[in-house]
């Protein structure tokens, strides 16, 4: 999984990096992710899966 801009673990800049960019700064990122990872391993991305998570509440 990718770590997108605006979680924790890397920096206050970081986290603040999605900042007036919600949802699509981060979403670019998560989809650079999965395409660098189908450029470097045999994935069929034909045949990818979304799954999704929750901060609790």
């Amino acid at each position: 999984m990718p770590n997108p801009r605006g979680t924790y673990g890397q920096g206050e800049e970081f986290i603040c990096a999605n900042v007036k960019d919600f949802r699509a700064g981060d979403l670019r990122d998560i989809l650079a992710g999965v395409d660098a990872a189908i450029r470097k391993y045999p994935i069929d991305p034909a045949r990818l899966g979304v799954t999704g998570w929750s901060y609790g509440g």
